[in-house]
C-alpha cells in the first residue's frame, strides 16, 4: 500500500501542456522516496492524457470539464494512502528529496499540514525563490494566500474542510481549502526546504484569466462570505487562530479619575489635565479626603498605604503636609489588574458540508478492482470485419458522507463482467443482453423530469438519479449547498412520485 499519494487535476488542451504534464511526472518519478502513488484525474482534456506506463502513476478520465477542484477530491476518494499532496500538471517537485522530507515532518504530527518555499518558472527559466511565512491562521485568512496548493497534509483533513469547492471555479479554491482545514483544526508547519517549482506568466493560466476577466476580487468576496463568522472574528472551538471562540475588537481602559476639575484659567491651564500618582504614609486609618487647593476636586483616601491619583497642580498641598512626610508624591503608578477573560460565545464547530467529487467514466485498473468491476477485456483479434467497441460504463462516486474513501460500487449497477453475458457473437463482440444493459444505463433516468432548477446539475454531478433519489432520505441531501430540510424532503417526494407513476 503506497505511503503518498500525489493528485494532479489535468486539463491538456494545447501541446505546450502535455509537455508540461510530463515534466510533472518525472519530477514525481525522480523522488529519492518511491512508496507513492499518482492520481491523475484528466478532466476531460481535448488532448486525452496517454498512460505513462510506470505502474504507480495511475489515470482516471473525466465524463466532461468539471474544474480542478472536482478531479482533486475525485482523486482523492481513489488514493490508497493517507498521505496527499496535491501538485497541479504544470509545476513540479522542485528536488529528489522533497517527497522523503516533506512526509518526516508530517508523519510526526499527522494533524498537520506541510509547506515549504517555492521557486517561480516563467518561460522556461526558473526566477526568485519565494519564502513563505511561518504559519499563523490570521495570515491564512488573507484571501491572496499565503500556503502554496502543493502541500503534504491527511485524507482526514480534506474530508473535515470540505475538500475543494467548485463554486471558485475561476481560481483560490486552494486559498479557501486551508481556510477551511485551520478552521476545522489542522494547522499548517513550514520546513526549511523549497518544494515547488511554481509556473506562472503563461497566457492559458488559470490565474491570469481570472485577473484578466477581473475576477479575483469577486472570488475573494466569496470566501468571505464562506467564512463570514471567521471574518468577524469569532473562532470555533479547536481553530487554528484560538483555543476559545471570543469576538475580536478593541478593549478600553475605564478611566481612573471619578471627578472632573473645575476649569483654570491663566499659567495653571496647561497643566489641568496632567495627572500624578501618590501614597498616604501617615497614621490615619479610616477614610478622610483632602481638597485639591487649584482644582477643587476631593480625594478621598482610604488610610494608610492607599495610593491614588491626583492632578498635578494640586500636588503642593500632598507636598506640604505633614511637613513633607504624609505623602509621597510621584511614585509609580499601580500595575492594572488583568481585565477579566470574556465569557466563550457560543459558535458551533466548524463542520464543512462533503467534498464535491467529478463524475468520471474512465477507471484504471486499481479503482476497477477495488470497486469489483471487472477489467476490460483485452480485444478481440480481427477477422477482417472492424468489431464493435465494447462501452465502458463507470458509475460516478455518490457523495462522500462520513466516508473516508470513495464507494465506487454504490448507485446503479455497473456494467455486468464478461463471464456475466450470454456467449458473444462472433462478428460484434457484444450481446443482445449486453447492448441492452448498456443502453440503459445510458438512460439512466435523467433528473429533468423532476424540474429540480439550480440543483439539478449539482445531484446530476454526484451520481443521483429519480430512483436513488426516490428511496434516500431527507437528511441524505441536506449537506449539499444551497438544500435544507424542506426542500430535501420536497425532492424526496417529487422522486417518489415520479416512480408511483411509472409504475402504476
Amino acid at each position: 500500500m503506497p505511503r503518498v499519494a500525489i493528485l494532479t487535476a489535468a486539463r491538456i488542451d494545447t501541446p505546450e501542456k502535455d509537455n508540461w504534464l510530463g515534466e510533472a511526472i518525472r519530477s514525481v518519478q525522480n523522488q529519492e522516496f518511491t512508496d507513492w502513488e499518482m492520481i491523475i484525474v484528466d478532466d476531460a482534456s481535448p488532448i486525452p492524457v496517454p498512460p505513462s506506463g510506470d505502474p504507480r502513476v495511475r489515470l482516471v478520465r473525466a465524463s466532461h470539464q468539471q474544474g480542478p477542484a472536482m478531479c482533486r477530491n475525485t482523486a482523492v476518494g481513489l488514493a490508497r494512502a493517507e498521505a496527499i499532496l496535491p501538485l497541479d500538471a504544470d509545476d513540479q517537485l522542485a528536488s529528489p528529496d522533497v517527497l522523503g522530507a516533506m512526509l518526516d515532518q508530517w508523519e510526526q504530527d499527522q494533524s498537520t499540514i506541510i509547506y515549504g518555499d517555492m521557486r517561480y518558472l516563467e518561460n522556461g527559466v526558473l526566477g526568485k525563490l519565494l519564502k513563505f511565512p511561518e504559519y499563523d491562521f490570521t495570515k491564512i485568512l488573507d484571501p491572496k494566500g499565503v500556503i502554496p496548493v502543493t502541500a503534504m497534509h491527511s485524507r482526514a483533513c480534506w474530508e473535515a474542510a470540505g475538500g475543494w469547492k467548485p463554486e471558485l471555479k475561476e481560481g483560490l479554491e486552494d486559498v479557501e481549502y486551508w481556510i477551511a482545514a485551520g478552521a476545522a483544526g489542522f494547522c499548517g508547519v513550514k520546513i526549511d526546504l523549497m518544494t515547488l517549482i511554481y509556473r506562472r506568466g503563461y497566457p492559458e493560466s488559470r490565474t491570469r484569466r481570472m485577473r484578466a476577466a477581473r475576477l479575483e476580487g469577486q472570488a475573494r468576496n466569496l470566501i468571505r462570505e464562506m467564512h463570514a463568522e471567521l471574518y468577524s472574528g469569532r473562532l470555533p472551538m479547536g481553530c487554528c487562530g484560538s483555543g476559545k471562540s471570543r469576538p475580536v475588537g478593541p478593549k478600553t481602559a475605564p478611566s481612573r479619575m471619578m471627578s472632573a476639575p473645575r476649569a483654570l484659567t491663566g499659567a495653571d491651564a496647561p497643566t489641568q489635565y496632567t495627572t500624578i500618582w501618590v501614597r498616604y504614609n501617615g497614621r490615619r486609618e479610616g477614610q478622610f479626603g483632602v481638597r485639591g487647593q487649584a482644582t477643587g476636586v476631593v480625594y478621598h483616601i482610604d488610610g494608610r498605604g492607599s495610593e491614588f491619583e491626583i492632578y498635578t497642580v494640586d500636588a503642593n498641598i500632598f507636598r506640604r503636609s505633614g511637613r513633607g512626610q504624609d505623602f509621597s508624591v510621584g511614585i509609580a503608578p499601580p500595575a492594572p489588574e488583568p481585565e477579566p477573560e470574556p465569557e466563550p460565545q457560543s459558535v458551533p464547530e466548524f463542520k464543512a458540508p462533503p467534498p464535491q467529487m467529478a463524475q468520471i467514466n474512465e477507471l484504471d485498473a486499481v479503482a476497477r478492482e477495488e470497486a469489483g468491476i471487472a477489467p476490460v477485456p483485452a480485444p478481440v483479434p480481427s477477422t477482417g470485419q472492424a468489431a464493435t467497441p465494447r462501452p465502458v460504463l463507470v458509475q460516478p462516486p455518490p457523495p462522500l458522507v462520513g466516508a473516508s474513501r470513495v464507494d465506487l460500487t454504490g448507485g446503479p449497477p455497473p456494467l455486468p463482467s464478461v463471464d456475466d453475458l450470454a456467449v458473444q457473437t462472433a462478428d460484434t463482440g457484444l450481446t443482445e443482453l449486453d447492448i441492452a444493459i448498456a443502453q440503459e444505463q445510458e438512460k439512466d433516468h435523467p433528473l429533468e423530469e423532476l424540474n429540480l432548477g439550480r440543483f439539478q446539475e449539482m445531484l446530476e454531478h454526484e451520481g443521483w438519479t429519480i430512483p436513488g433519489l426516490a428511496a434516500a432520505g431527507a437528511g441524505e441531501l441536506t449537506p449539499y449547498p444551497g438544500i435544507g430540510q424542506v426542500t430535501a424532503e420536497n425532492i424526496v417526494k417529487k422522486a417518489q412520485g415520479h416512480q408511483e407513476g411509472l409504475h402504476g
